[in-house]
């Protein structure tokens, strides 16, 4: 039998490509932690006390798994296009929020029959409205489990980029872990080069200094209401149409 790290990946990997859903990505990107990793603890400094640990998640759990949905390039240059956002970038917004769910409580099931325990944690279960965090941060998450290194738009910039949603879970098996990837992958943290994240940020919401997340979500609810027809959709996506979209630059 192949062993559980390449099962798990397989499988996450023909659940989208056979999904309904699979015109809205690229092959995704997987990656594993150990569930006692010091830097889970370490994000309760990072983003919030009450961050949540993989134990937290699964009492025994000894694995957490990051998977990376990476969206379409057609998909992301029609939102840069777009004057304001594109209504198939907030679609697929909506459309992947339930597909990670999707995947989780497949994945759940599945791993039961071979006796493995798995969490279930909804893709926004853990968003804090009012402090605007997420008490299990998914990019967070990936970051840990060796998927990349965050850029200054407080995105993921991974091997094939960082346009695209996370999700995650926690198992109780040993798996063959990634190492935590020390480089920088954005070109600003680099070289002071690049920034075009900031000069396509609608709102002035990032700037090379910080980032202003009331004033970001104070517009993606206006999107949110713009699209009132769709759903939830809090979006906007300007800032990682930008070189790291597809690749590490």
């Amino acid at each position: 039998m192949k062993n559980i790290d390449s099962i798990i990946k397989n499988e996450i990997i023909a659940m989208v490509k056979n999904s309904s859903n699979s015109v809205f990505y690229r092959e995704p990107l997987i990656g594993f932690a150990n569930a006692d990793n010091p830097e889970f603890m370490n994000l309760k400094k990072i983003i919030a006390s009450d961050h949540l640990l993989p134990s937290d998640l699964l009492i025994g759990g000894k694995s957490v798994i990051s998977f990376f949905l990476p969206f379409t390039k057609d998909l992301v240059k029609k939102n840069k296009n777009d004057s304001y956002v594109s209504k198939d970038w907030a679609i697929a917004y909506i459309e992947t929020n339930k597909f990670i769910d999707v995947i989780i409580q497949y994945m759940k099931v599945f791993l039961d029959k071979m006796g493995i325990k798995s969490s279930d944690n909804p893709a926004r279960a853990s968003f804090d409205s009012e402090r605007l965090i997420h008490r299990w941060s998914q990019r967070h998450v990936a970051r840990i489990c060796g998927l990349g290194s965050f850029g200054i738009n407080n995105m993921l910039i991974t091997d094939i980029g960082c346009a695209g949603r996370y999700g995650s879970f926690v198992i109780d098996t040993v798996l063959s872990y990634n190492e935590y990837i020390a480089d920088e992958y954005c070109l600003y943290k680099r070289y002071s080069k690049c920034a075009a994240c900031v000069k396509a940020c609608p709102t002035e919401a990032l700037t090379v200094e910080g980032f202003d997340r009331y004033k970001c979500y104070s517009w993606v609810k206006e999107v949110d209401a713009h699209f009132s027809d769709l759903g939830e959709c809090e979006v906007c996506g300007k800032c990682i149409a930008v070189p790291c979209a597809f690749k590490r630059p």
